[in-house]
């Protein structure tokens, strides 16, 4: 209704790719540092560089969005989607070596992405429950994908007093995986210098399960309030130009800045939100 009303509206969490289509969502800016979109095309370069076109993959039930994600990709490149597992989180991991999901893919794919939640431990029982079912040889490869919405946890295979447990290090050994690590711990890290030096707040002041949630919401805010003092500015200070949701999602989505010809909030400098 949004776009009928022509309000603007910023959505600043990971949404469904279907919110792209601006005929439909027009006055829609969308501000996310963990896309599942990016994430998806980022597996989708990797499946091109090794020309894959036939795959599978396995999911738990609460990361449909990822997976939607991941399947808009492979009709993107035309890759074939040659089956879709999906577990419940609460699985051993004798039940997913035993199901039909996993003999399905068995049947059908030798390429298995998977994905199972904000941490790659997450897919831990998956991982152990392939080598059960004799499916962790050459026969298979396996590209794990997690995106991280916050502090990345420790790697599954290092303990917390910094050990190893070859047990599941073997688990993912010979297999790909795809994160947004690279930026997240900086990201978090450029955040809280921001809020301690502008609002005195103090790291134990915030809860990092939610840092991203912190973090979307302060870009979409930002970005906001820019473009709606750009849009009175342009309008000769009529106010009620904040109404016209359409001129501001475009002046959104086009506000220059240092690093890129698309605005992309106030930490862009450190590339923390991706593209409105």
């Amino acid at each position: 209704m949004a776009a009928i009303w022509n309000i603007p509206i910023v959505g600043y969490m990971s949404t469904s790719a279907a919110l792209r289509n601006k005929t439909i969502y027009k006055t829609l800016s969308r501000v996310t540092l963990t896309s599942s979109n990016s994430l998806a095309n980022a597996l989708g370069l990797v499946l091109q560089h090794f020309n894959y076109s036939q795959v599978a993959i396995a999911s738990g039930r609460n990361v449909a969005q990822m997976a939607d994600a991941i399947k808009q990709m492979l009709v993107n490149n035309s890759i074939t989607l040659a089956a879709h597992a999906v577990f419940d989180e609460n699985a051993t991991a004798e039940i997913i070596a035993a199901s039909h999901q996993l003999q399905n893919i068995r049947e059908n794919a030798r390429i298995v992405i998977v994905v199972f939640g904000p941490q790659l431990s997450a897919a831990n029982v998956f991982a152990k429950a392939v080598s059960l079912a004799g499916m962790k040889n050459n026969d298979y490869l396996y590209i794990y994908l997690t995106l991280y919405h916050g502090y990345p946890d420790y790697l599954p295979w290092i303990a917390s007093n910094g050990t190893l447990v070859q047990e599941i290090k073997s688990y993912y050994d010979n297999s790909i995986i795809i994160d947004n690590d690279g930026y997240a711990n900086k990201s978090v890290e450029n955040f809280f210098i921001k809020v301690n030096r502008t609002l005195g707040f103090q790291i134990t002041d915030l809860d990092s399960n939610y840092i991203a949630g912190y973090m979307q919401l302060y870009d979409a805010v930002y970005v906001y309030y820019k473009s709606l003092l750009a849009a009175i500015d342009q309008a000769n200070g009529d106010v009620n130009v904040y109404l016209n949701g359409s001129y501001i999602w475009n002046l959104e989505r086009t506000r220059p800045n240092a690093s890129s010809p698309q605005f992309y909030g106030q930490f862009s400098v450190d590339c923390l939100s991706s593209s409105i």
